[in-house]
């Protein structure tokens, strides 16, 4: 599961050794950090691994992910998600990369449903990824 907070981005996955564990797993040392906080754990239940694709891991039981998961949820105090990560003070870099998801799943929508969101918006990203495609 990948979840965009404004605080963090995460994937949740399930443990190979043990069903009621999940491993979350932070690209950024700054949203692992932000997800302990939120989850009310301490920094020191963040590991970095080498030669994986997510450098960044917590790991907590089921439970624990569903509660921080509810009070999300519970504390969602915006109408626009993207304004809400600029207003925490998010990097360039880092709105950049969610305005381009956002392009991307405008743009498959756009594929699988025939509804041109992504022109509405400016979608250059995701006009400029279906016209090299439709070039090759």
């Amino acid at each position: 599961m990948w979840i965009f907070s404004k605080y963090f981005f995460c994937s949740a996955v399930e443990s190979h050794f043990n069903k009621n564990v999940l491993v979350i797993r932070f690209r950024t040392i700054a949203h692992a950090w932000a997800f302990t906080r939120e989850a009310g754990l301490t920094k020191n239940r963040i590991y970095k691994t080498k030669g994986r694709d997510y450098l960044y891991r917590v790991f907590m039981n089921k439970r624990e992910f569903s509660a921080l998961v509810f009070k999300l949820s519970m504390n969602i105090d915006y109408s626009n998600f993207k304004d809400s990560v600029k207003k925490r003070g998010a990097d360039q870099e880092e709105q950049d990369t969610l305005m381009n998801v956002w392009f991307d799943m405008a743009s498959y929508q756009d594929n699988k449903e025939g509804v041109f969101i992504s022109s509405y918006y400016g979608g250059y990203h995701a006009l400029e990824k279906r016209k090299i495609k439709e070039n090759n």
